[in-house]
């Protein structure tokens, strides 16, 4: 597939989150502070930052009224075109193997780092599933039970920082509540909404059915979605997710724990390239067996993962791809 086809604003979105890519190239920043500006001489702080009505972090310059998302703001920074700012920060991020450093903009100095990160207070109305919702997950063969099991809720009303984003009759869209020892956050999933598929309050490194496993094997399975987590739940009893598939969607301290209590660790990321390059990283780095659930075999049919293969070809069949591989 085509850099074109794959590298989008979404696809940044849902593999990185816009706080991730301006800490990168703003630096460490807060909602509630005033920054000078990136851009022109600024003897007073007159930019700052805001969450959309879409939910999307703005770069905000009070003087000139001129307002960035990410990929704009990385735009005017090198002075890119749209495209190519996509690309940009999909190679500073690893999202494309084999591109040189020096062929990389050098980055400009970070004006100002405060030492809070901002947060996004994400707020629901949860409803009890419907006919659609239901529908939905039934594709990939996943039950109503094994949602509410699994902590996924059906949500009609959705409030970013204040903000109410509007949900249109039968819109689907979902929240997943993810838990750490001391606290709770939310991930928003909206199959549809090409724009803002994706708001999340989570932090990038929380892995996802990590409080929860009962560790009763002595093998983990690892993937990078929690659809796909649910899935491979199925065939096995302990599986956790990451969120995606980035060097820092796990701690060294994490990774640690779990291979203190399993004997193996098995990792199940998408069978394209950016899941077998980060495959292979964590492979090199933590020793763990990296799989890909389908291989590179299956992408002709638009399958990259288990929940695709599942979709495409149902539980049964999965199954025996599974035993095919050998980890059943």
């Amino acid at each position: 597939m085509g850099l074109k086809q794959t590298i989008t604003r979404e696809y940044l979105v849902e593999k990185i989150g816009d706080e991730n890519i301006f800490n990168y190239y703003f630096g460490d920043f807060d909602l509630n502070k005033s920054y000078h500006s990136v851009f022109r001489e600024d003897k007073k702080k007159s930019t700052g930052f805001y969450i959309s009505k879409h939910g999307s972090i703005i770069y905000n310059d009070f003087t000139t009224c001129e307002k960035y998302d990410f990929v704009n703001f990385v735009m005017k920074l090198y002075d890119l075109s749209y495209y190519f700012a996509l690309r940009q920060i999909a190679i500073d991020f690893d999202l494309i193997k084999g591109v040189k450093s020096s062929d990389k903009p050098a980055i400009i100095k970070h004006i100002n780092k405060p030492k809070e990160k901002p947060e996004k207070i994400i707020k629901v109305g949860v409803v009890s599933f419907k006919e659609y919702h239901l529908q939905y997950w039934e594709q990939f063969g996943i039950t109503k039970e094994e949602l509410k099991e699994n902590h996924v809720y059906a949500v009609n009303n959705l409030y970013i920082n204040g903000y109410q984003i509007a949900t249109k009759e039968n819109e689907l869209r979902f929240a997943y509540l993810f838990k750490d020892e001391e606290k709770e956050y939310l991930k928003i999933y909206s199959p549809h909404d090409e724009n803002y598929k994706w708001v999340s309050s989570v932090p990038l490194s929380l892995v996802y059915g990590l409080s929860g496993l009962p560790y009763a094997s002595d093998t983990l399975y690892i993937t990078k979605s929690v659809k796909d987590c649910i899935v491979l739940k199925k065939f096995f009893t302990d599986c956790i997710a990451f969120q995606n598939e980035s060097k820092d969607a796990c701690t060294k301290e994490t990774m640690k724990y779990l291979k203190s209590k399993y004997k193996r660790i098995v990792l199940i990321f998408d069978c394209d390239k950016t899941g077998k390059a980060a495959a292979e990283w964590y492979k090199e780095n933590y020793g763990v067996e990296p799989y890909f659930t389908p291989d590179s075999s299956y992408t002709h049919y638009g399958i990259k993962d288990c929940s695709d293969f599942v979709k495409r070809f149902g539980l049964d069949t999965f199954k025996k791809y599974l035993k095919y591989i050998k980890l059943i």
